[in-house]
């Protein structure tokens, strides 16, 4: 997890010119504070500092701390805490400080992600439960069935209900495996990325009668970007479009590079999203999920791990939606 989510912009500081007497007090009541010296910040003072450095005034008790960066990692950040003593680091983004990190906003996440696994273990064994008890049936009943197109029909049900339990597992430790793996970069051609992605379900688009067209960049299209979790985020995108477009609907996927970004745009005509659950379409195992239109089903991931991946890459994906209409995302990546 990046420490981006919790980072502050409201704060409690105090003068470098402060006596440190004066603020003993108030470091035991709001913890560590940050330094300002002429409206300026210049570091954060702490109850280690104030008791190992016998000074005055407030400016000659700091002492110097590592600043972070919005991408740095929690166990990252909490091992630099405990080695410079503080509960409070400053976040920098360039030469601009962003804002702070504290670590009772740290363990505060860490104790909802938590609770937050405990129900997505509850969860998976949930959507386990059925698609292999399907298939335990199915074996009994083969066993006493002799129609061999009887068995073929069972056959297939059993493919699918192992197909869709394997597809929560694939999914499952893909999402886990990213929160671990560090992006491998190069530059690339996002033309090239849009074009494997929307190729690989022209044949399913077919299927379902549904008109899948790109719309990719009159140019070049360079970004440094992971290829493989790139694709795998627009992919999600272009089979959760088939999957609630209705047949003979459209989808398309437009590419365009603007001053500071690119801008992705998956637009479908189908069955929308419902205002209730449009918060949620983005949360681990959400309850959001929904059957597709041919009777699809979702493994409450596929959001999810795309959300991941373009947070990864530094970028943003919204949504806008119609319930009837259609839904469109939109996907900021940064060049």
């Amino acid at each position: 997890m990046l420490i981006g989510p919790l980072i502050k912009t409201e704060f409690s500081t105090v003068n470098a010119l402060s006596g440190a007497n004066q603020i003993k007090k108030l470091i035991e009541t709001t913890g560590d504070l940050v330094v300002e010296e002429n409206m300026k910040v210049i570091g954060v003072i702490s109850a280690f500092d104030l008791a190992t450095r016998k000074y005055n005034l407030v400016i000659d008790c700091i002492s110097d701390k590592p600043v972070l960066s919005k991408t740095q990692l929690i166990p990252e950040v909490l091992t630099l805490m405990n080695k410079v003593h503080s509960d409070l680091l400053l976040v920098y983004e360039g030469q601009e400080m962003i804002g702070v990190v504290h670590r009772h906003d740290i363990i505060d996440y860490l104790c909802q992600s938590m609770e937050q696994h405990k129900n997505l273990v509850q969860g998976i064994a949930h959507d386990l439960k059925n698609p292999l008890a399907n298939v335990l049936n199915i074996t009994y009943l083969l066993g006493k069935e002799s129609d061999p197109v009887e068995n073929r029909e069972l056959i297939g049900y059993a493919q699918h209900a192992c197909q869709y339990a394997n597809d929560i597992v694939d999914d499952l430790l893909f999402s886990e495996d990213q929160r671990a793996e560090t992006l491998k970069k190069e530059a690339l051609d996002l033309n090239e990325i849009l074009k494997m992605s929307v190729d690989a379900f022209k044949i399913l688009s077919l299927e379902k009668q549904i008109e899948l067209e790109l719309f990719s960049y009159p140019g070049t299209a360079e970004i440094h970007a992971d290829a493989v979790k790139l694709k795998r985020a627009v992919s999600n995108l272009v089979s959760n479009a088939i999957k609630f477009t209705e047949p003979n609907g459209k989808i398309t996927v437009h590419l365009e590079k603007r001053s500071f970004d690119f801008l992705i745009t998956v637009k479908d005509s189908g069955i929308g999203i419902p205002v209730d659950l449009q918060p949620y379409i983005f949360t681990k195992f959400t309850h959001a999920k929904r059957q597709g239109t041919n009777g699809e089903r979702s493994t409450g991931l596929g959001m999810y791990i795309t959300r991941q991946i373009i947070e990864l890459h530094g970028g943003t994906i919204s949504l806008e939606s119609t319930p009837g209409l259609g839904t469109t995302f939109y996907i900021k990546l940064y060049h």
